[in-house]
């Protein structure tokens, strides 16, 4: 399921960007995949929470801030155990680390509105981490993140 999420946002995004050649256009794009996924016509407008789109998006048009914001999602989970925090965070700092690592305005643009759009679909995770009833991963599946 994460990788057919990812790979029907980079698909929408490599049309537009292999035809047109233009930043703007694949910020519409890119935002209309993230539409797409979180409020599916095909489920009555419902969908995920945006995360793994977003990150198919993020890996194809700005590959440093996904990087960044994976290194970010690991700390955050190796610290907490939380998976929504770790995403929530890596949402809301996506925006500034492609500032930082200068992509094109409308590219800092979508880091901005699909963060918003990530951390508004967990807006159950928050209110079960404002109630202490959020769930944790085990301190043993934190030790084995990354190995085979």
């Amino acid at each position: 399921m994460l990788l057919a999420d990812m790979l029907k946002g980079i698909a929408a995004v490599a049309i537009v960007n292999f035809t047109l050649h233009d930043a703007a256009a694949n910020l519409v794009v890119a935002i209309g995949a993230l539409l797409g996924h979180n409020y599916s016509l095909f489920l009555d407008f419902k969908g995920g929470k945006g995360v793994a789109t977003g990150l198919g998006l993020l890996l194809f048009l700005m590959p440093k801030v996904s990087a960044a914001d994976l290194i970010i999602w690991f700390v955050i989970v190796i610290l907490t155990r939380y998976v929504s925090i770790a995403s929530i965070t890596a949402a809301a700092v996506t925006p500034i680390i492609a500032w930082h690592f200068r992509y094109p305005e409308p590219y800092i643009i979508f880091g901005t509105f699909a963060g918003i759009f990530v951390i508004i679909g967990h807006n159950d995770n928050l209110l079960r981490l404002m109630n202490g009833t959020e769930s944790k991963i085990s301190s043993g599946s934190v030790k084995n993140l990354g190995k085979k």
